[in-house]
């Protein structure tokens, strides 16, 4: 959308796609009660930790990376760089860190 023009290029307006960055959270939050629920079963250990652990990741880590997405996305469209070159990389190198960073916490918390 930035790069195209339908967006303008300042971290306020963040609030036009807040709608759909809610959407993706609440899919997010979905798959990971999934994928505790899944875990749980493969392990025949179901517990309530290990679905609250992998919330508490979701709910660390999904902010903080969206918001060096959108922060990448228009610091490298102000420099008049195309942002699909630098957000994706960037992106999940974060993304692997902080999902990391927010997994230990929450096994810490709930171990």
């Amino acid at each position: 959308r930035l790069n195209l023009g339908f967006m303008g290029s300042n971290l306020s307006d963040i609030r036009e796609v807040l709608p759909e960055i809610l959407g993706v959270e609440i899919v997010a939050i979905i798959m990971f009660i999934s994928y505790g629920i899944i875990g749980g079963i493969l392990t025949t250990n179901i517990s309530l930790m290990g679905i609250y652990s992998l919330l508490t990741v979701n709910l660390i880590s999904f902010p903080i990376i969206t918001l060096i997405s959108f922060i990448t996305a228009i610091y490298s469209f102000r420099r008049g760089w195309n942002p699909d070159n630098f957000v994706n990389p960037i992106e999940a190198t974060f993304a692997d860190l902080i999902a990391t960073v927010s997994l230990i916490l929450s096994v810490s918390l709930f171990a």
